[in-house]
């Protein structure tokens, strides 16, 4: 196992290079995972509990960058495409989405994600339900209509950008063994939304069509992820 690196958000995407195994790429990422920044080379540069450094990857798309937070995993080395040899970088060769839990981080994936919501309105939705914030976006997000300003668009929005983000953890767990990554899981989920794990445990071939032959790499048994089927997030919804 490599060197992990949990709970990191984007800060700047500064290029996107091509290789011969395809593009990846290169931009500033922060740490929010308090003490972690210990562990880091020497010439990091730092900011109070934050760290800012270079991390490139094949495994995140630059589309997804900006919108998500994620657990890496890799190796640092000396950056070849850097303006100096001794700056480092992080090679990420896996990389998984992580549900925000701080106050900031759910503020950013409440501005980033949510159609027409602002940082101020963002701040009051964080500051109402706190850790809780995506649960009760996802399961009972007519609490929300007590907060000031709040429409029932700006609800529907909210409400769907946490289910999303909610079901995403869910496909990521059910598929930790299988060799699948940030991007795929993002079209499951697109494609089928809340069903997504229902179709992964009672129909694991369906997403053939969509992704290739995911789940003939990923090697997953039929009969291992078919189990009864349980309610959707939304019908878990209060």
């Amino acid at each position: 196992m490599g060197t992990i690196i949990k709970r990191c958000s984007v800060s700047k995407i500064l290029h996107i290079k091509e290789s011969n195994t395809g593009a990846f790429t290169v931009c500033f990422f922060t740490s929010n995972l308090k003490g972690q920044v210990q562990s880091f080379p020497e010439n990091i540069q730092t900011y109070g509990a934050t760290a800012y450094f270079k991390v490139s990857s094949q495994h995140l798309p630059a589309k997804l960058l900006e919108k998500m937070s994620f657990d890496l995993e890799g190796h640092w080395e000396k950056d070849k495409y850097g303006k100096t040899q001794n700056e480092q970088v992080f090679v990420a060769e896996k990389a998984s989405e992580s549900l925000p839990e701080t106050h900031g981080e759910i503020v950013k994936f409440l501005v980033k994600n949510c159609k027409g919501v602002g940082k101020v309105m963002a701040e009051a939705v964080a500051a109402s339900f706190g850790e809780s914030t995506l649960d009760i976006c996802a399961h009972k997000p007519r609490r929300l209509l007590g907060i000031p300003k709040m429409t029932e668009t700006l609800l529907g929005n909210i409400n769907y950008a946490c289910v999303s983000a909610l079901v995403r953890s869910d496909v990521q767990t059910l598929l930790k063994n299988a060799d699948v990554g940030v991007e795929a899981i993002n079209k499951l989920v697109e494609a089928y939304g809340d069903e997504a794990t229902n179709i992964l445990k009672s129909e694991p071939y369906r997403p053939v069509d969509l992704l290739g032959f995911l789940m003939l790499k990923a090697q997953l048994q039929p009969s291992s992820l078919i189990t009864k089927k349980k309610k959707t997030r939304k019908e878990n919804a209060c």
